[in-house]
């Protein structure tokens, strides 16, 4: 089985500019988790169409749905302020990454 860690970082000192920069940050973001949540839900029905057909997972759409998850905890992490950092797109979607 393969695991998903998720940790985030405490610290006490907590950015005023920070704070204003996220309202109009997870707007736009929110928007954009939607649609790749919409298109992720296509992708898991059909994963489930797969399995009740052949049997057997697909590597690839596996991969998909986990790098989805890690960036949608990374983007509540932020949303409820435990974190100043903000969530990359890109460094959870390389393509690269989808390789194991």
């Amino acid at each position: 089985m393969k695991q998903i860690e998720v940790k985030v970082d405490f610290r006490q000192n907590a950015s005023r500019l920070e704070l204003l920069i996220r309202l109009p940050y997870l707007l736009v973001y929110s928007l954009l988790l939607y649609v790749i949540g919409v298109i992720v839900s296509v992708l898991v029905f059909a994963h489930a169409l797969i399995i009740l057909i052949r049997g057997k997972r697909v590597n690839f759409l596996f991969l998909v749905y986990q790098k989805f998850l890690i960036l949608r905890t990374r983007f509540d992490a932020y949303l409820h302020l435990l974190t100043d950092s903000r969530p990359s797109i890109t460094g959870v979607l390389r393509k690269k990454s989808f390789k194991q």
